[in-house]
């Protein structure tokens, strides 16, 4: 929604400096790439770290607030809790038990316990593609 409203703030910027429609398409479609790039670039190191982390067992103990402000899945991991690197859905939180022990991606880096639940593989593989797909059209479009 942000982007939408970003979007329509510079077209009006730009229209009340009475530059040539072309300006405006060129600036939408540098942030569209832009965004795209950096989405592709962030999926493709998390499927980095992904494949260099190993299974184990963990026990889900619920979902909880981080500091960031959306929900993060939390795991016991022996016997130290460890949250969830990226964020839950809310549908989610209602789907999983609690209690429940279930096999997740684990790594330390920098100090800290990273986690990858199912959720996160999920969000990864499909993410990867559909980013890069996005921003190789794009770029595909820039030769025409």
């Amino acid at each position: 929604m942000e982007f939408v409203i970003i979007i329509i703030i510079l077209l009006a910027v730009v229209l009340m400096l009475a530059q040539d429609v072309f300006l405006i398409m060129v600036v939408v479609y540098g942030l569209i790439g832009l965004t795209s790039v950096v989405c592709a670039v962030f999926f493709m190191l998390s499927l980095i770290l992904l494949l260099t982390m190993k299974w184990t067992d963990a026990v889900y103990l619920g979902a909880e607030e981080s500091d960031k402000g959306w929900n993060v899945a939390v795991y016991e991991i022996d016997g130290e809790q460890v949250y969830n690197l990226f964020p839950m859905d809310t549908v989610f939180v209602k789907m999983k038990k609690e209690d429940k022990p279930t096999r997740v991606r684990i790594r330390k880096l920098f100090g800290k316990q990273l986690v990858f639940d199912k959720l996160s593989i999920l969000t990864i593989s499909l993410g990867f593609p559909i980013f890069t797909g996005i921003t190789l059209a794009l770029l595909g479009f820039l030769r025409f």
